[in-house]
């Protein structure tokens, strides 16, 4: 089996594609998790079977109660616990983004009753997940990913309106077909200097790192499904120059 944790060390210089980049048969399972520094999984560009001998075995409790014993290891079968076997797990790598790696079309399951895992994965689209779900319709368990991610970038055409005490941001609503997933907006800004004086543009606000530096200053509000907004003099004090940014927000 092949099992990827990577907690701190970077991989500047590719070395998991030197070491695993030739990488064709896995006989037992693939595991890649807990791998923060992970953007992509370009190291598996030749990999085409998972045989499947053995599977990453994942235990959860079917009663909240039985929490720590379930996640035991040595337990083997008992009727508190839901056991699910998997052969590709692809979970909780907080900072990755693609999935597709070259060989991925070619990719073959090497038992019928195999199952993938794409859990966790908070900056991972759904368009990614689907190129897998194309290979294997009724093998794959996804949750719980993409939600700090921005997918499927579209411009929603900002505009403004000002009066003495007042600025309302305007903007297009989102297109039909993708409105039965939306929870509403998020509205950012940011004051970058006196009206009149140079400036430099802030980097965008980070989500997966609500903690980075460059956030400072950003500040934002969430709304419902509207396509305007107001802000008053105490938001935004006169005679300074504020960008704007605002983005839509789905249901996964």
């Amino acid at each position: 089996s092949l099992t990827i944790k990577i907690l701190r060390d970077s991989d500047k210089d590719g070395k998991l594609k030197d070491y695993l980049g030739s990488v064709e048969r896995v006989d037992g399972y693939v595991l890649i998790a807990n791998s923060h520094m992970l953007l992509e999984l370009d190291f598996l560009d030749n990999l085409t079977l998972i045989n499947g001998d053995t599977l990453w075995t994942f235990r959860f409790p079917l009663i909240i109660d039985f929490i720590e014993f379930c996640y035991d290891s040595s337990v083997i079968n008992d009727d508190r616990c839901s056991v699910l076997l998997y052969g590709l797990a692809i979970v909780g790598n907080r900072n990755l983004k693609s999935i597709t790696w070259k060989a991925l079309k070619r990719l073959r399951l090497g038992r019928p009753d195999m199952n993938v895992v794409i859990a966790q994965n908070y900056l991972l689209c759904q368009d990614e997940i689907d190129e897998v779900k194309k290979l294997f319709p009724c093998a794959v368990n996804d949750s719980e990913n993409g939600i700090l991610a921005v997918c499927n970038p579209g411009h929603l055409n900002l505009t403004y309106s000002q009066t003495n005490f007042t600025t309302t941001l305007m903007w297009d609503a989102v297109p039909v077909d993708n409105q039965s997933s939306l929870i509403g907006y998020q509205i950012f800004w940011h004051r970058v200097g006196i009206v009149g004086s140079t400036y430099s543009l802030p980097e965008q606000y980070d989500d997966s790192n609500p903690e980075r530096c460059s956030n400072s200053g950003w500040q934002f509000v969430t709304i419902e499904n509207m396509t305007s907004y107001r802000l008053d003099d105490e938001m935004l004090p006169p005679w300074n120059t504020t960008v704007f940014q605002v983005r839509a927000e789905y249901a996964e």
